[in-house]
C-alpha cells in the first residue's frame, strides 16, 4: 500500500472518529433516559469506576430532563417590538419576554415583560475604565401578577449602576428570565394547591369562605372546615373550622410547609387544657406526612377536627 493510500485511510478514520465522538453525547442521553437503564444503575451495588461514572451521568441527565420538561410546558420566549411613539426610549426598540403556563389541557393567558435599553455613564467593573455611555436593560412594563417579585429579580439580575457609576454585577438576561419563569410557575403552583385544598374540603369556588366571620354565611365542609383562604402571594394559608379553630400555615415557594400556628377565633376559653390539646393535635396533623401543602386536608380528615 502506498503512502498516499495510507494517508487517505488515516484521514478517513479520523473523520469517522470525529463523527462517532459527536454522537456520543446523544447516545449518553438516549440510553440514560431509558427507565430500564436508570433502574439498573440504581439497583447496582457495584463500586467500579465505570458504574460510578454512569451514575454521575445519570444524575446530570435526570436534571437536564427535568429542566427540558419545564421549558417545554412553561416556556419563555423573547421577541422584538417597535414602539410607535416617536419620543420613546431607545428609538422605540423594545425587547419582549413572553411566559406561557399550561392550565389543564390548554395554555392560559401569557404574561409579558417589556424591557428597554437605557444609556448610562459609569465605570466598568471589569475594565476599571470610564465608559462614556453604556446600553443596559431595564424593565419598562409588564403584566406579571403583583405577587411575583419581578422588581427584586430585576435588581438582582438586571442591576443598574449605583450612585458611584460602578456596576455591582454584570447584567444577565438569561438568569433573569429563568428566575422570573420559576417565580411565576411557583406562584401558580401555590394557587393550584390552595384551590385543591378547597376542593378536598368540599368548599366550592375561589371565594368560598371569605365571609367566614358571618355565621349565617358559613358553610360547613368536610372535617368541620368552613373556609380556606390565602394571601395575595399564596404563601400564607388560613384554614378556619366551625369550632373556632384557625390553622395558619406558611409554605415556601416549593409548596413545603415552613411554619404553622393554630389559634382560636371564637372560643373565649382558648387557654384551657382541652383547647390547648386540640390546637396541638391539629398542628401535628397539618405538619405530618410529607409536610407538603397538597395533603393538608387529607391529613386533617384522618382524624377530623371541628
Amino acid at each position: 500500500m502506498s503512502i498516499e493510500a495510507l494517508r487517505s485511510e488515516i484521514t478517513s478514520l479520523e473523520s469517522q472518529l470525529k463523527a462517532l465522538e459527536s454522537l456520543l453525547p446523544h447516545a449518553h442521553s438516549t440510553l440514560l433516559s431509558l427507565p430500564s437503564i436508570a433502574a439498573a444503575l440504581k439497583r447496582s451495588t457495584s463500586t467500579s469506576p465505570s458504574i460510578a461514572r454512569a451514575r454521575a451521568h445519570l444524575t446530570r441527565q435526570l436534571a437536564h430532563n427535568t429542566h427540558m420538561n419545564y421549558r417545554l410546558t412553561s416556556g419563555i420566549t423573547a421577541f422584538r417590538v417597535q414602539d410607535p411613539d416617536p419620543y420613546a426610549v431607545d428609538s422605540g426598540r423594545v425587547l419582549g419576554l413572553r411566559i406561557e403556563l399550561p392550565q389543564g389541557a390548554t395554555f392560559g393567558t401569557p404574561y409579558f415583560v417589556f424591557l428597554v435599553a437605557v444609556r448610562v455613564a459609569g465605570q466598568g467593573e471589569e475594565e476599571g475604565e470610564q465608559q462614556s455611555r453604556r446600553r443596559l436593560l431595564k424593565v419598562h412594563k409588564h403584566t406579571v401578577p403583583p405577587a411575583v417579585p419581578i422588581d427584586a429579580l430585576a435588581r438582582r439580575w438586571l442591576a443598574l449602576p449605583g450612585k458611584t457609576g460602578k456596576m455591582v454585577r454584570k447584567q444577565d438576561l438569561h438568569a433573569f428570565g429563568r428566575a422570573l419563569r420559576h417565580a411565576v410557575v411557583s406562584f401558580h403552583a401555590r394557587l393550584a394547591a390552595v384551590e385543591k385544598l378547597r376542593v378536598d374540603a368540599g368548599l366550592e369556588g375561589k371565594g368560598e369562605g371569605r365571609d367566614a366571620e358571618d355565621g349565617e354565611k358559613r358553610r360547613k365542609g368536610k372535617g368541620g372546615i368552613v373556609a380556606i383562604t390565602a394571601d395575595e402571594a399564596a404563601h400564607t394559608v388560613d384554614i378556619t373550622f366551625k369550632s373556632g379553630l384557625v390553622g395558619r400555615l406558611r409554605m415556601n415557594r416549593a409548596g413545603a410547609i415552613e411554619h404553622v400556628v393554630v389559634k382560636r377565633a371564637l372560643d373565649a376559653n382558648a387557654d384551657d387544657e382541652t383547647a390547648q390539646r386540640k390546637r396541638r393535635e391539629l398542628k401535628r396533623r397539618i405538619t405530618g406526612g410529607d409536610g407538603r401543602i397538597e395533603g393538608v386536608v387529607d391529613r386533617i380528615l384522618g382524624n377530623s377536627e371541628g
